[in-house]
């Protein structure tokens, strides 16, 4: 409560300055909890999980900054419809500026803390979806273009313990990147905290199956990508010109395999993101980088494993072009590509290469591509590495174990 006590004149526009400074900075640190329970029969008011919401969307329509949503398990969309037109296939859940979005109750929680919090046991004791299956059920033509959408917002800004699952940003008729990408989730000029979230399922015609992240200096951590994918760039996550900490987090059999694809897990442009200790597990992708692909980026990678990736063009585990990065401490292992650089493949790239273990790697064609004659060396061999650069620097590489097929172990041709 806020008082207006009995003040001399002189000092009354002061003291009047100072008391509304006070009564607004408390309440924009109040906080409320608001709760979401699609099996909840109370009067839907969202102020105990007897009289929770049932529908999210009602629940983020009554944010104000500093409040948090606790959703039990249940599945919800962003919108029903039988017959799903453009409009409505544009609805998305929007993440509300500085509120904390927790999913994983099972709807008798006083605490946070009493939430499950590890993956092994967050999706499976209480599942909470947030599902782009809006239409048709089973049928992926009419789901959501992006199940999750944010804009601008900071970094009290967090979502946490979803499946986020279905959604389908295939637009025909739009050039904007939301509709025909970041199917799970799409993030502008961000700064959002995404956290102990499962993104399964989603697909997007252009970039990003799962998550597209434009503009901003996100944090990823804890995350799951499943079995997401894309036409073009991103199978499972496009940076596109930000700089996001993405870490502890898996990527599993994601896919940017249209033909004209690049990395399956993930894909940066124009972006400077710091990627550690994640794991890249049977990724695929159609051009370059099974597991990590970039241009005109500079990315760190550290402390991260890559196994079992596919190229069907370069650069089974990593692959990369016209950027510069730092990759560290990493190990790649059983990786292929089909023309070059099971493990690694850079091409017009500034590379750091430090403390790696790249052994067991290989390529899969042993024909030359009708090019020059060193271009074709450079490209169809190296079953570890593969490095041509035409214009920039020469790599460094120092403390590496070797130990790959495909005739050449490294090969670096400047």
């Amino acid at each position: 409560m806020c008082l207006t006590l009995p003040l001399p004149i002189t000092t009354l526009k002061r003291s009047s300055l100072i008391i509304s400074f006070l009564c607004s900075t408390i309440l924009l640190h109040s906080q409320r909890v608001i709760f979401v329970n699609d099996d909840a029969n109370g009067t839907n008011t969202g102020l105990s999980w007897t009289d929770a919401f049932n529908d999210l969307q009602d629940a983020l329509a009554e944010t104000d900054y500093g409040d948090q949503i606790w959703v039990a398990s249940g599945v919800y969309n962003p919108i029903d419809c039988l017959v799903c037109n453009n409009s409505q296939r544009k609805t998305s859940f929007k993440l509300a500026n500085g509120v904390k979005l927790y999913g994983g109750f099972n709807g008798t929680e006083t605490l946070l803390a009493e939430r499950s919090i590890d993956s092994s046991s967050l999706f499976v004791h209480n599942p909470t979806l947030l599902s782009g299956d809006i239409g048709v059920r089973g049928n992926a033509l009419d789901n959501s273009y992006s199940v999750v959408f944010a804009s601008e917002v900071d970094e009290n800004t967090t979502i946490s313990g979803f499946i986020i699952t279905g959604g389908n940003a295939n637009s025909l008729d739009s050039t904007f990147l939301g509709d025909i990408g970041g199917g799970g989730l799409y993030s502008r000029f961000s700064n959002l905290i995404i956290e102990q979230c499962l993104f399964q399922n989603n697909s997007a015609s252009v970039a990003g199956g799962a998550v597209v992240l434009a503009f901003g200096n996100s944090i990823v951590r804890n995350c799951e990508f499943v079995s997401n994918s894309s036409d073009l760039s991103g199978g499972g996550l496009l940076n596109y010109g930000g700089s996001p900490l993405i870490s502890s987090s898996t990527f599993t059999r994601n896919a940017s395999s249209s033909g004209r694809g690049s990395g399956g897990g993930i894909y940066n442009l124009e972006g400077s993101p710091i990627i550690s200790n994640c794991y890249f597990n049977s990724n695929i992708a159609s051009i370059y980088g099974g597991g990590i692909s970039g241009a005109e980026s500079n990315a760190q990678i550290t402390n991260c494993y890559f196994f079992d990736n596919i190229s069907l063009g370069f650069g089974g585990g990593i692959g990369n072009s016209d950027s510069s990065s730092l990759v560290s401490g990493c190990t790649f292992s059983n990786n292929w590509s089909n023309l070059g650089g099971g493990g690694i493949y850079a091409i017009n790239h500034e590379l750091e290469l430090t403390d790696c273990l790249i052994e067991g790697n290989n390529k899969l064609s042993n024909n030359p591509i009708k090019d020059t004659a060193s271009i074709d060396t450079a490209l169809v061999s190296g079953g570890g590495l593969s490095i041509h650069n035409a214009s920039k620097k020469p790599p460094s590489v120092d403390h590496q174990h070797w130990e790959n097929l495909a005739g050449y172990r490294i090969l670096i041709h400047t």
